[in-house]
């Protein structure tokens, strides 16, 4: 299990993001505002998940659901090769001043990502990833993630800034703690 709790500023208020994941693929991704508490929630429990905003909840889709459910572990990295993934070495290419390596990815269910891992010390440093936006048109997000920092013996990124609402948010992180106890029931 993994427990990860970051801060961000958006339209100029404080947000918190906590994000608990359990093998192989349960998830909860729930975002508070001050004043305002919970204004985003994404669960998933292994099998059907939903999504909650401001009071709004309503089921994911089944694109969604089958893409959540192929899932196989809390790093994804570690399941390409097993899951028949097209990889391909593209290129090496500067991020942030920085030489990483270019692998495009093409998962078995047909989704497309593209990672950049710094040359030296393997570390993903952005992540270029192909989802349906509006109208059903493709569009590329990326993130970046920068200031590894090391807990119970994984590198995690302490810092992550996400595409949100045609702009780009900061996260940083307070906390990760690994193998921390929790249950289906942390996952309805």
């Amino acid at each position: 299990t993994i427990v990860q709790e970051m801060q961000a500023s958006f339209q100029g208020q404080d947000m918190t993001t906590t994000l608990k994941q359990m093998s192989p693929n349960l998830l909860v991704n729930e975002v508070s505002m001050a004043a305002m508490g919970t204004v985003f929630k994404q669960v998933f429990d292994g099998e059907k998940g939903y999504m909650a905003q401001m009071g709004q909840k309503q089921d994911m889709p089944a694109e969604m659901v089958e893409e959540m459910k192929s899932k196989k572990g809390l790093f994804e990295e570690l399941n390409y090769l097993s899951d028949n993934a097209n990889m391909e070495l593209k290129a090496i290419e500067p991020v942030d001043g920085q030489d990483a390596y270019v692998v495009s990815i093409e998962t078995a269910s047909g989704s497309k990502t593209t990672n950049y891992y710094d040359v030296e010390t393997g570390l993903k440093l952005k992540q270029a990833e192909t989802v349906k936006g509006p109208g059903g048109n493709e569009v590329t997000q990326e993130t970046t993630f920068g200031d590894y920092q090391e807990v119970d013996g994984i590198k995690f990124p302490f810092t992550m800034s996400v595409p949100m609402a045609g702009t780009k948010i900061e996260f940083s992180t307070n906390s990760v703690k690994v193998n921390e106890p929790l249950t289906k029931k942390d996952f309805e």
